[in-house]
């Protein structure tokens, strides 16, 4: 497991948001549609920048835009919720008492169901 997320966040599985098992899972249109409606939650800008592992030096990783999102609290990075699949969900990774709240909206506004890591 990832020790952070992209932008320095802890990586914490918490737990993930799905429809069940069943095919296709969650509605990717009302995903990317909450992402920029639920407080605490803002669509993932990209491109996404990393570090190189050869050179050491700053290289874009992506440059199309991104279907995940960014948990935040008081403007600061505490979590990520990644779209994932097929069966389509997300996963909910980060701060545990930040994201959840966050995720249990989102659940919500996606008629779905947020499986929570013990």
């Amino acid at each position: 497991m990832l020790e952070q997320t992209s932008r320095g966040a802890p990586a914490n599985l918490v737990g993930w948001i799905c429809r069940g098992r069943t095919w296709p899972g969650l509605d990717v249109a009302r995903w990317l549609s909450c992402r920029s409606k639920i407080e605490g939650l803002m669509p993932k800008p990209s491109p996404t920048i990393g570090i190189n592992p050869f050179t050491k030096q700053p290289m874009k990783l992506a440059n199309r835009p991104t279907r995940d999102a960014l948990v935040l609290q008081d403007g600061e990075e505490v979590g990520e919720m990644i779209l994932s699949g097929p069966p389509t969900e997300v996963l909910v990774i980060g701060r545990r008492d930040f994201v959840l709240p966050v995720a249990r909206r989102v659940a919500e506004a996606l008629d779905a169901e947020l499986a929570v890591v013990p």
